[in-house]
């Protein structure tokens, strides 16, 4: 059996698969030719006799050349640049690696909502400037909060959603969710949502969190209307990603001050173009798509790969198969 590896990245590095991870997975499976690409030069060549392909990004010509490809896994989460249209006609298997990424994302997530309610930002622009202005920002708007006691609605309540939600209750917060299945709540959320109520209950979400998969369902689903109906003192956070969002509304909707502020670890285009005007937006707090980079990202995606190998091998099931790859998830 043979495993390509095409994950690589020279404009993010950190998503290259490491070399000690290749080793180990040839330590582990010595019976398997694993090939490790770095480059593109090679794929259209060494993907036409590999049975299993490990990648970020697929395309249409990759899945022509693949004359015995039989599964796909990727380490992400999203899969909105793997599931080309070749790929969800194919009877190629695809999981994901949902799950590796949900503490440091959700932590991420929580750093956002705790910057933008303690003002982290406002204080560090100061420190940056050399000034104190304690009191001007004592007198200036939004005021320094507390997340204890507010309430969060969580879009998509998969494994990271789920540790969002989690940690959002041991904050002391009241939680509620919105996704398709409202089967298996969680005892720290308190309700859940199908989405057709998120218009419905965003009047009473002091944050509103996005941790949904991007679908035909979910793309562009928050928007002026939605925007319209939030809170004045209201805040958005988003490390699903950026195109679930109408970015000119919600910038807008934050300079008029319709809601009080956003945290977005996701944009359109990712990374964001240097100069682009969401820089310099007023109370819109930036990370470049680095919430799920933590010292154990790879070692978590590794043991997900190699479990899924083993299985693979066995003939078992497979751990995170997308079951219905034309709504991608």
């Amino acid at each position: 059996m043979k495993i390509l590896s095409t994950c690589f990245s020279r404009s993010f590095p950190v998503w290259t698969l490491p070399e000690w991870a290749a080793d180990e997975v040839r330590r582990r499976f010595p019976e398997v030719q694993v090939v490790r690409l770095t480059s593109p030069e090679s794929i259209l060549r060494e993907i036409a006799d590999a049975d299993c392909l490990f990648a970020t990004v697929v395309k249409d010509a990759h899945i022509h050349a693949a004359r015995r490809l039989k599964w796909i896994h990727t380490p992400s989460a999203g899969l909105e640049w793997i599931l080309t249209p070749a790929l969800v006609a194919s009877d190629v298997t695809v999981t994901n690696s949902k799950g590796a990424l949900a503490i440091p994302v959700a932590e991420h997530a929580l750093a956002l909502m705790l910057a933008l309610s303690r003002r982290l930002h406002h204080c560090f622009d100061d420190q940056r400037r050399g000034v104190s202005r304690r009191e001007d920002l004592l007198r200036s708007t939004p005021s320094f909060e507390e997340l204890s006691g507010k309430t969060v609605g969580v879009i998509g309540l998969g494994s990271i959603g789920t540790q969002i939600a989690r940690l959002c209750g041991a904050f002391g917060m009241r939680v509620v969710g919105f996704r398709r299945n409202p089967d298996g709540k969680p005892e720290f959320v308190e309700r859940i949502y199908p989405p057709s109520m998120l218009d419905a209950e965003l009047p009473s979400l002091d944050y509103v969190v996005v941790a949904a998969p991007l679908t035909i369902e979910t793309r562009g689903m928050l928007g002026k209307n939605q925007f319209e109906r939030m809170k004045p003192t209201a805040y958005l956070i988003n490390v699903a990603r950026g195109e679930i969002i109408d970015q000119d509304a919600l910038a807008d909707a934050v300079e008029t001050e319709r809601i009080a502020g956003a945290g977005l670890d996701v944009t359109q285009p990712d990374p964001l173009p240097d100069g682009h005007p969401l820089h310099s937006a007023k109370n819109i707090l930036i990370t470049p798509h680095v919430s799920g980079l933590s010292p154990m990202l790879w070692r978590r995606l590794v043991d997900l790969w190699i479990e899924n190998i083993q299985r693979f091998l066995e003939g078992r099931e497979l751990i995170n198969t997308v079951t219905d790859k034309t709504r991608g998830y």
